[in-house]
């Protein structure tokens, strides 16, 4: 695991951030997670980095800008090639296989509904899109009929109102990564 970078992303539990010290006590870990979140770290591993943010005024559709910054924030200090994205209420003991998979796959983004990995380059890319598309009001839905009807997103913009996400964040970020890459 010596060019990826776990980021654990916002409220860790003292628990989850025990297992991943005993767990990968030589892996790139950083804990990317908010000022008011109280941890021991007084004896975490020299490979891991401590990341406080204050919380976002707005914290967006099911905590989106929460799940935006505090990832963003990890990945400017990730120097790896490779990242995996963890929620920092959980933990895995099965990250060796997504190691493999992202070295072995190194154009795919893994994606499920708590971990996101894959290149660092593209994992910034899907996070700063999505940002921006937020900003800038340009997160649509995208319903079953549209799809049915091969209705391109560009042309349905205009119609679209009110401007809401249809499904989950990682929805949210995959349909960005697509869409800033064309």
């Amino acid at each position: 695991m010596k060019n990826v970078t776990i980021i654990l992303q916002g409220i860790i539990s003292q628990h989850t951030l025990n297992f991943y010290i005993e767990h990968y006590p030589t892996a790139n870990v950083i804990i990317s997670t908010w000022v008011n979140v109280k941890l021991n770290i007084q004896n975490i591993p020299s490979t891991y980095n401590v990341i406080l943010s204050k919380l976002p005024k707005d914290k967006g559709p099911q905590n989106m800008h929460y799940q935006i910054l505090s990832t963003l924030n990890g990945l400017r200090f990730t120097k790896t090639d490779h990242v995996i994205k963890i929620r920092g209420d959980e933990y895995y003991s099965n990250i060796e296989y997504i190691v493999n998979e992202i070295g072995n796959n190194p154009k795919k983004i893994y994606c499920s509904d708590h971990i996101i990995a894959g290149t660092t380059d593209n994992l910034k890319l899907m996070f700063e899109k999505t940002k921006f598309y937020f900003k800038n009001n340009m997160i649509y839905n995208i319903s079953e009929n549209e799809i049915k009807l091969g209705i391109r997103h560009q042309e349905k913009r205009e119609f679209e109102q009110p401007k809401t996400i249809d499904g989950g964040p990682e929805e949210s970020l995959t349909r960005s990564y697509l869409m800033a890459k064309e």
